[in-house]
């Protein structure tokens, strides 16, 4: 070998090692970044409402502070991710909803009635509600660019998010649920300097057709997986939006509420490592039906609990019923929606998933809360997920045939 391919062998072998140390980096930054998302999820989750109750508000008022945010999440999810196929870029789009997150909540901290805390909330949530489903597509598109199984990154959600649970669940005992929006100050502005590291990704660079992209959301396939998606998701987000207050009024503090929360996200964690290694051998469908039917029997035990340790014991079933329903739902939302309209197809799934779903558990919910007991509320919340479990077995059947 000469000089000069011994020079080039060199060159090659250096830029090798520099692009698996920058792949590196990047996969820890993606970690990290999601890790610091969740953290914040997990306080807007679990900590929120009992921040309202604390300031004096009926569940009524809660359940509609609680319907509007994700109502406005509707248009907030559609405009954030149409915008960013557009553009080719989510990290821009990212730090943009994080600033708007940041200088709401400021305003949150510093309202003193119902309507304009209502207004201000309202602010809030159209970058809330966003966060998630762009994250989820920045990790769909670098899992494929760094060769990396997607759940391996999207656990680190799990993982921030059950930290967070139980470590502002004891900040708040020792300070006072009055501090809860000064938590998510913080964890907000974590996620951002994160965020800056981050490098610009883009699923594809084909130009964004809007009436392409109308076809595919029209579709008798898409919209009635999308109705299903509601019944379940619906299910979910009243035990989201209800759990902390329930265990309250059973006589639970914050540490036990952040407990609760703690359970379910790492009961997440197996599963999603499961699902990563071998969901790929099962169809989707049947896995959605055992999650929502998983759902429905974990609600009817909440129903008949009457003790908050029995409630935080309920939660371990978030593991079967969100951890697989979770992952499965992308899965299948992959396969209907292309790459280039992949930012687009998670706010669409977000749509309905945070806003129709969190709309009609926040309003709905509240109303049933404080006419006839939670009890009644999780029943409601279990047949929805029944009915979902029903018609995704149902679906996957006719297919076979």
């Amino acid at each position: 070998m000469n000089t000069s391919e011994e020079t080039t062998q060199t060159v090659k072998s250096e830029a090798n090692a520099t692009a698996k140390t920058g792949g590196t980096l990047e996969i820890i930054r993606l970690k990290a970044f999601t890790f610091a998302v969740y953290m914040t999820t997990a306080v807007y989750v679990s900590y929120f409402p009992l921040y309202f109750e604390h300031l004096g508000y009926s569940k009524a008022e809660i359940g509609l502070l609680y319907a509007f945010g994700p109502f406005i999440g509707i248009a907030a999810n559609l405009f954030w991710g149409v915008l960013s196929d557009r553009l080719k870029t989510i990290k821009s789009i990212l730090l943009i909803v994080l600033g708007g997150q940041f200088a709401s909540a400021l305003i949150v901290q510093n309202v003193h009635t119902f309507a304009s805390l209502f207004v201000t909330m309202l602010a809030f949530n159209f970058f809330y509600m966003s966060i998630n489903p762009l994250n989820d597509s920045q990790l769909l598109i670098a899992s494929k660019q760094l060769k990396r199984n997607y759940i391996s990154l999207r656990v680190w959600g799990s993982i921030g998010f059950s930290f967070s649970a139980v470590f502002v669940g004891w900040i708040l005992s020792c300070l006072g649920a009055g501090r809860t929006v000064l938590v998510v100050i913080c964890t907000i502005s974590i996620t951002f300097l994160i965020g800056l590291s981050l490098r610009n990704r883009t699923a594809s660079k084909q130009i964004f057709k809007t009436r392409e992209l109308l076809a595919i959301i029209r579709s008798r396939q898409f919209v009635w997986f999308m109705l299903l998606i509601l019944l379940v998701s619906t299910s979910h987000r009243v035990n989201e939006t209800f759990l902390g207050i329930y265990m309250a009024e059973l006589g639970a503090d914050s540490s036990l509420v952040g407990l609760a929360w703690m359970v379910s996200a790492l009961s997440e964690i197996p599963i999603l490592f499961l699902l990563g290694k071998y969901g790929h051998r099962l169809k989707e469908l049947p896995l959605l039906a055992f999650a929502s039917a998983a759902y429905a029997v974990r609600f009817c035990l909440v129903a008949i609990a009457h003790d908050p340790v029995a409630l935080v014991a309920t939660q371990l079933m978030h593991s079967i019923s969100l951890g697989i329903y979770l992952i499965t739902a992308i899965r299948y939302l992959q396969q209907l929606i292309p790459d280039e309209y992949r930012a687009s197809g998670q706010a669409l799934y977000a749509v309905v998933w945070t806003g129709l779903a969190g709309f009609i558990s926040g309003s709905a919910g509240g109303t049933i809360y404080d006419a006839f007991g939670a009890q009644a509320l999780y029943l409601t919340s279990a047949t929805l997920a029944a009915l979902a479990s029903f018609g995704f077995l149902m679906t996957h059947l006719r297919r076979k045939v």
